[in-house]
């Protein structure tokens, strides 16, 4: 499969997609010093961020699906490997849910662009403990990577090999330092964007590993709903620009179900403490804000909210009523009205109060009808 670009304009204009974690939004972070070595080399780049900070997989599920990024860049940089660990790999019965994700978003990148070059980037957390979490996820990527013949950058081998001094290398358990690991990881995934260019690699889209992969999921947001003026917004936990369409003041959001909800996308504020989730006559809670993530300049906070991972339990339905809200803070009733600590399901007591919700849309299988 030829490079839609021939080698020698790929050596002078160059559009690069970026999705993961913080690492990859940060601004002092490995993606600008790639890009500063990239124009150094000759190769004039548009750059086309949609990091986020806290954000796994699913999230880039959604970005996919919501967004034309994979249509609009030749290069695809994928790094949720560090947060898909921390959220996926400490319930081994999580990781079948994550596979799905993962092979899904691959698929629906080149689906909408079979010329696509992904790479994604492997990195890892600083203590024992978080790197061992990193195991599952660890082979499965590398395990998609080479059935889709997608070429890799590998930092923990990199690191076990070759890294710097690990004193230097992380400025906290989760984030690499700027002076030593940030340039370190832009000089290996920049070198290995000028071979690919180079060498022009011929890959092929495979049958899946696993056919019931979220490639054909949903994405859904209520268009009617959306603020006018809606613009796009700087959350505090992103160093770029992130397009948020934000439902106005409509508290719940109301809709039938057919199907399964895989993900919700959010804007936290002080306000909304947290969300409920009801479908029929059973409801679900899951607390947004971390105190931590805010300042007074960006106070908003871009969640996404997975019901089997946070609640441990699979939504579906079959044209149910779904609401969804959020709840007062500290809300005492809540823990008397029957709620399992296994679950989180429980009858309210309480209805849920007034006021803006920010929901940004909803990642979903099946049908939905707007109420």
């Amino acid at each position: 499969m030829e490079l839609f670009i021939s080698t020698e304009q790929a050596l002078q204009q160059l559009r690069i997609g970026v999705i993961g974690g913080s690492n990859s939004a940060l601004k002092n972070g490995y993606v600008p010093l790639m890009v500063k070595m990239l124009e150094e080399s000759g190769v004039v780049v548009d750059l086309e961020n949609h990091a986020v900070g806290a954000t796994n997989s699913v999230n880039g599920l959604a970005v996919l699906k919501n967004t034309e990024l994979a249509g609009n860049v030749d290069i695809l940089l994928v790094e949720y490997t560090l947060n898909d660990a921390a959220s996926f790999s400490r319930r081994p019965q999580l990781f079948g849910f994550w596979a799905k994700a993962y092979e899904g978003m691959i698929r629906i990148a080149l689906d909408k662009n079979p010329d696509l070059i992904i790479i994604p980037i492997i990195l890892k957390m600083r203590t024992r403990e978080g790197a061992g979490y990193l195991c599952p996820v660890y082979s499965g990527s590398v395990g998609l990577a080479a059935r889709y013949h997608l070429q890799l950058v590998d930092m923990v081998a990199e690191e076990a090999v070759s890294g710097p001094d690990p004193e230097t290398l992380y400025s906290d358990e989760a984030h690499y330092s700027i002076n030593s690991g940030a340039p370190w990881i832009a000089s290996h995934v920049s070198r290995v964007i000028l071979e690919v260019l180079r060498q022009r690699p011929c890959q092929t889209v495979t049958k899946p590993v696993d056919p019931t992969c979220f490639s054909n999921v949903k994405y859904w947001a209520d268009v009617s709903a959306l603020v006018p003026e809606c613009k796009t917004r700087h959350f505090i936990n992103s160093m770029v620009d992130v397009n948020a369409y934000v439902l106005a003041n409509k508290d719940p959001v109301r809709f039938r179900l057919w199907g399964r909800i895989l993900a919700l996308q959010f804007v936290s504020t002080p306000d909304s403490p947290a969300i409920r989730i009801s479908v029929g006559k059973e409801s679900y809670i899951q607390n947004t804000v971390r105190s931590t993530f805010r300042n007074k300049k960006f106070p908003f906070l871009l969640s996404t909210i997975i019901p089997v991972v946070h609640t441990g339990v699979d939504l579906t339905s079959n044209g149910s009523l779904v609401s969804i809200s959020h709840t007062p803070p500290d809300n005492k009733d809540d823990s008397s009205a029957g709620l399992s600590e296994a679950t989180g399901a429980f009858i309210p007591s309480v209805e849920p109060i007034s006021g803006p919700f920010h929901l940004v849309g909803i990642l979903y299988s099946g049908g939905i009808q707007p109420m």
